[in-house]
């Protein structure tokens, strides 16, 4: 029988070979080597990605609950007229009359939902030391305590006190994280009728440096992570508001933040 030669057959066989029998594949082991690759540079890269995130979000949540208290201030003196400070005293004594109208009026435009009646703790600016917001409540300093609630989710409280008006803000409220002195909580004073960030103006880094210091908690406003007072950060709203590291000018604020 003559040997024929099918030559249709040779390009199919060839075509086959090509297209299944030789096509590359990885191995298993190759696929759990790359899996276990991506693990670990997930691992290393997600948690930073984590930590800028918060961040960022803290720092929107500054910039937005300053714009309300800023705008809230402006509609004040429009109701009330200039000089808010002056007028909250009458020979160097606090109007209580005044000011008491003026708080509510600044509230109202901060557009205030309620007020909780709910204490809760918040952290300084090292994370090292806390308090509730009632341990201030009936102290001879009279600090407020950020309880009022607004409609974008912060909260806040003004006082006359002494001769300023001292305004605490939460910028995210009593039930969202981390409630820490200089991350998400600030303190801001009226100066010339406008909202004005506080800064610090002495630092004292050892107990024994505020042993006869008076009000040694919030001495010097503090902001530094060498300062043991349990309000240090009450003095970082200046360095969030302008970006500034406290202890370091050569970076940012929000970027140093842990």
């Amino acid at each position: 029988m003559a040997l024929g030669f099918d030559f249709r057959q040779f390009i199919h066989l060839r075509f086959y070979n090509k297209i299944f029998k030789f096509k590359p594949a990885f191995t298993l082991a190759e696929i759990l080597i790359t899996l276990a690759i991506i693990g670990v540079v997930a691992a290393l890269t997600i948690p930073t990605l984590v930590h800028k995130y918060k961040i960022k979000v803290l720092k929107t949540r500054y910039t937005q609950t300053y714009a309300i208290l800023s705008e809230a201030l402006i509609k004040t003196r429009m109701e009330l007229g200039e000089n808010i400070l002056e007028n909250c005293f009458v020979n160097g004594v606090i109007n209580t009359t005044y000011t008491s109208k003026m708080r509510t009026i600044f509230l109202k435009n901060c557009n205030y939902l309620e007020k909780s009646e709910k204490d809760y703790t918040i952290t300084n600016y090292t994370g090292l030391k806390s308090y509730s917001t009632a341990d201030f409540k009936n102290n001879s300093d009279d600090y407020p305590a950020p309880l009022y609630l607004l409609k974008n989710g912060s909260s806040v409280d003004i006082m006359v006190s002494g001769t300023t008006i001292r305004i605490l803000a939460d910028t995210n409220g009593p039930k969202s994280g981390p409630n820490r002195i200089g991350y998400d909580i600030f303190r801001f004073s009226v100066k010339n009728d406008l909202l004005e960030p506080t800064k610090m103006y002495a630092k004292y880094t050892s107990e024994e440096e505020l042993e006869d210091v008076l009000f040694n908690h919030i001495a010097g406003w503090p902001c530094t992570k060498d300062s043991p007072q349990i309000l240090n950060g009450i003095g970082c709203s200046w360095y969030a508001h302008n970006d500034v590291n406290p202890d370091d000018e050569t970076k940012g604020y929000w970027e140093s933040l842990d």
